[in-house]
């Protein structure tokens, strides 16, 4: 963003790409229901989401689980943030997350199918609502500030501006 505005039109089409990439998913399932047992299925949906996606999430999450339980400075939590090597933490909470997203997806598509399609769109829509209902940091007089040498307030620090560029 550029000066004050923290609000980037690209952000008005986050509600679209969660109907993209939930429909996907919904097609995939919907594709193979009949053809794949179940518990095969599901990962077949779970990994169609990472690969459409990219598994940017996912790598974002595993550098920052890396980080944070490093327990160093924040030099150092920095560092460990643009290695782009994943360290034992991090893919043991990136497994933790997945192990969770495929039982989720276990259980609520026994329910409904639909949720493959409800859940991208909500969570993209959330984001777009937030930009518009919360301001943005002030880093200087924020808990958030650069000059704190806590590794968690670091990365939260950083992935603020990230989220806000």
């Amino acid at each position: 963003p550029t000066g004050k505005n923290h609000r980037t039109p690209s952000l008005s089409f986050l509600p679209w790409i969660g109907w993209i990439t939930g429909g996907i998913s919904l097609g995939i399932y919907f594709s193979f229901h009949t053809l794949i047992p179940f518990p095969f299925l599901i990962s077949i949906v779970l990994l169609c989401e990472i690969w459409i996606t990219g598994g940017i999430h996912w790598e974002g999450l595993t550098d920052t689980f890396d980080a944070l339980l490093s327990h160093k400075d924040k030099e150092e939590c920095l560092r460990i943030l643009k290695d782009p090597h994943a360290g034992v933490r991090g893919l043991l909470a990136l497994l933790t997350f997945l192990t969770l997203r495929y039982v989720g997806l276990y259980l609520s598509l026994q329910i409904s199918p639909t949720v493959l399609l409800k859940a991208p769109v909500i969570a993209r829509a959330g984001t777009f609502l937030m930009a518009f209902i919360f301001p943005p940091l002030s880093f200087r007089n924020s808990i958030f500030s650069t000059t704190s040498n806590n590794c968690f307030m670091s990365i939260a620090s950083s992935e603020r501006k990230s989220f806000l560029l």
